[in-house]
């Protein structure tokens, strides 16, 4: 038994190290892209990413439509920095061009057509999802990237709510497509940093319901180690739990409905190894990238990193002590669509809608099956939870955070789905109608 344990585990090991090194490669082999090779489309990024703020809102009433070309402008101004002489060290640096005196999109303006230097550091992400967009930009600008991207992610929705269809019961591709509609999901391909996130989550999805028959566990709990690493690789901190959250919930869904697991025991059991193997691939990937940035560069990379970190987990708001953390909630919950359109109390519809779906399962529930539905109840709250623990970070962006609730829909869905009594309300549905005046 303890060699079986010691064996998985330098096995994990050796494929966390050799993830690592794919990383760190393939950023230093775009870096070798000749950067006037971009120069084209990205005077035309940067003249498009002038054109409006950076912060653009598409609907005045939804303050989930808004886009945040903030980071969008900084990502890209980090890869037109890239150095091809000392790769390396550029990537591991991530400098680019900043002026407190002017936006982000116009620095990267500067950047670009004046040719100006780096002098910003920003080491601690590891910015990977330039491995993608340097070699796009080659071929493409901005907008069209945005294209690409959202006809990519637009794909993969369908092959999901197709593979759903297959492997579970058709019923469960409703959370998701509510989900998807409740978290306004049509903005994601509109910025890239809200891009990620959901393009890894529907692989790894699409992944687990392909590999869904008859494979250990030992696999599964590999491809959420990747997962976990490839998102600390690629996520600028926008929806990250989405990668974890959404595959894990689907994969409990499918050994539920194989009857691999029966009680709230064996899922807790069979789900553990994998949410630690994702968490052990985010969190390790971001410490991989401190640890080498600061031996590389000489610098001591986890010191800003720490900093930033407490930031996020503790830094002011505009509401203070412990009333930062409700509002916090109240500030993701109203970005719901439609909800928000009731403004400053759209939360309190959404209360209602819980509660709502709490005295339906009350009342119509298979007792069978309570203890798999406080499973998937626990899954559902992790959102309030990772906005309750980065609440700085939470209650200023929440105009994107809010999307990781598109698990929480989906968890209640699948509650709904297996966990109610259809028969019992079938039946009250019919004796209801009976009774119906216009019936008399």
């Amino acid at each position: 038994m303890k060699q079986s344990i010691l064996k998985r585990g330098l096995l994990y090991i050796c494929i966390f190290a050799c993830l690592t090194l794919l990383q760190l490669g393939s950023l230093v082999l775009v870096a070798l892209i000749p950067t006037a090779t971009l120069q084209s489309n990205m005077e035309e990024s940067a003249d498009f990413l002038c054109e409006n703020f950076v912060f653009r809102q598409f609907d005045s009433r939804h303050s989930g439509s808004i886009i945040d070309r903030y980071a969008d402008s900084i990502l890209l101004n980090v890869l037109y920095s890239y150095d091809s002489e000392r790769p390396v060290e550029s990537v591991l640096d991530a400098s680019y061009y900043y002026s407190v005196d002017e936006n982000e999109n116009f620095n990267l303006y500067t950047a670009v057509y004046e040719n100006a230097p780096a002098n910003k550091s920003y080491s601690r992400y590891w910015h990977g999802s330039i491995v993608l967009l340097r070699p796009l930009l080659v071929c493409f600008n901005l907008q069209q990237i945005y294209v690409i991207l959202g006809i990519i992610l637009c794909l993969l929705f369908l092959v999901l709510l197709v593979l759903i269809c297959r492997k579970l019961k058709w019923t469960a591709i409703i959370p998701v497509l509510l989900g998807g509609i409740l978290m306004s999901f049509w903005y994601v391909p509109f910025s890239l940093e809200y891009t990620w996130t959901i393009l890894l989550m529907l692989i790894t999805s699409i992944i687990i319901l392909l590999l869904s028959e008859n494979q250990p566990p030992t696999l599964i709990t590999i491809i959420f180690l990747i997962t976990g690493s490839m998102t600390a690789f690629m996520d600028f901190l926008s929806t990250e739990t989405l990668t974890l959250l959404v595959p894990l919930t689907i994969y409990l869904a499918i050994t539920y409905q194989k009857h691999e697991i029966t009680t709230f025991r064996d899922g807790f059991q069979k789900l553990l190894p994998m949410g630690i193997g994702w968490l052990v691939g985010y969190a390790g990937t971001w410490l991989s990238k401190w640890t080498i940035a600061s031996l590389v560069l000489q610098e001591n990379v986890f010191a800003s990193a720490m900093a930033q970190a407490g930031e996020r987990i503790s830094g002011d708001v505009e509401v203070t002590g412990f009333a930062k953390y409700p509002a916090t909630i109240i500030q993701n919950l109203n970005c719901i669509w439609p909800f928000n359109y009731a403004e400053t109390n759209g939360y309190l519809l959404v209360l209602v809608l819980f509660l709502v779906v709490g005295i339906i399962y009350f009342l119509f529930r298979k007792k069978s099956e309570q203890s798999i539905c406080l499973l998937y109840l626990l899954l559902a709250l992790v959102p309030y939870i990772r906005f309750i623990a980065l609440s700085n970070h939470s209650f200023i962006h929440y105009f994107f955070t809010y999307r990781t609730q598109f698990a929480t829909v989906l968890c209640l869905g699948i509650i709904l789905i297996y966990g109610l009594d259809w028969e019992l309300i079938q039946k009250e549905c019919k004796k209801l109608w009976r009774k119906m005046p216009w019936r008399k």
